[in-house]
C-alpha cells in the first residue's frame, strides 16, 4: 500500500507538472500570437501611410516590395542630386486629368512636387546666387498648384510632346509669376523630361540649375537615364 500510495503521489505529481506546462505553453501562444498581430497592424498602419507615389498596398508581404520601390526612387534621385549640379531635382505629379473631350488629350488642372531632392549648395560660388549657404526645400509649398496658362504652354505641353527629350526653360522664357518665383529660389534653367502616364496622372522628372550649371549639358544624359529607370518603378 506504501509503495501504491508513493507512485500515485508521484503521478498525479507529474500530471500536475504537464498541466502547468501546457497551461505556461498556451499562454506563450497566446503572447506570442498577440505580438504578430501586434506588429502587423503597426506595419499596416505604416504602409497606409506611405506616399501615393509609392503606391499602397495592404500586406506585409508587398508592404516589402513598396520599401523596396521607394529605395530605388530614392537612390536615382539622390544621384542626381550629388553629380548632375542641379540645385533641386523634383519628380512631378500632373493630375486631376480630364480626357472627356474628344480627340483631345488628357488636359491636367493640378500639379505637385511628389518627390524631392535639394542639390549640394556652392561653398565657394562666385554668382553668390543665396544657395552658398542653404537650398530651401519647396515640396511642401508645390502641393496641388494650379497650372497656369504660362506653364502649360512653355513647360508641360512640351514636355508631354518631346517624349523623353530634355525640354530646357530659362528664366528669361518665363512669364511674371513664374520668373519671379525661379528669381527668389536661385533658379535660372529648369528642365524637364517626360517619365510616364497612368490613371489620368503624368509622372515627369524636373531639374532646376543655378547661373553656374545652366549649361552643364552632361546632366541631360543622367536625367534621361534616371527617367527610364524611374520608369519601372513609379
Amino acid at each position: 500500500m506504501n509503495l501504491d500510495s508513493e507512485l500515485n503521489r508521484h503521478l498525479h505529481h507529474h500530471i500536475r507538472l504537464m498541466d502547468w506546462g501546457n497551461f505556461i505553453q498556451e499562454e506563450a501562444n497566446k503572447l506570442i500570437a498577440g505580438l504578430v498581430a501586434a506588429i502587423i497592424a503597426a506595419l499596416l498602419a505604416f504602409f497606409k501611410r506611405v506616399p501615393k507615389l509609392i503606391g499602397v498596398k495592404r500586406t506585409v508581404l508587398d508592404g516589402v516590395v513598396i520599401v523596396d520601390r521607394g529605395s530605388e526612387i530614392n537612390n536615382t534621385v539622390n544621384h542626381l542630386g550629388k553629380y548632375s549640379g542641379a540645385i533641386y531635382i523634383h519628380i512631378i505629379r500632373y493630375h486631376n486629368g480630364k480626357s472627356n473631350r474628344p480627340g483631345k488629350p488628357v488636359y491636367w488642372d493640378k500639379m505637385t512636387v511628389a518627390w524631392e531632392e535639394t542639390g549640394r549648395a556652392c561653398q565657394n560660388c562666385l554668382t553668390q546666387c543665396g544657395n552658398s549657404k542653404d537650398i530651401r526645400p519647396v515640396q511642401k509649398e508645390w502641393e496641388k498648384i494650379e497650372i497656369t496658362p504660362d506653364w502649360r504652354l512653355k513647360v508641360l505641353d512640351k514636355t508631354r510632346q518631346l517624349n523623353g527629350d530634355i525640354h530646357t526653360v530659362t528664366i528669361e522664357q518665363m512669364g511674371r509669376f513664374h520668373k519671379s518665383v525661379f528669381k527668389s529660389l536661385g533658379i535660372k534653367t529648369y528642365k524637364e523630361v517626360y517619365i510616364k502616364e497612368k490613371k489620368g496622372e503624368m509622372y515627369t522628372l524636373g531639374l532646376s540649375f543655378c547661373a553656374r550649371f545652366e549649361n552643364y549639358f552632361e546632366a541631360e544624359g543622367m536625367m534621361m537615364l534616371a527617367a527610364k529607370q524611374l520608369k519601372n518603378v513609379l
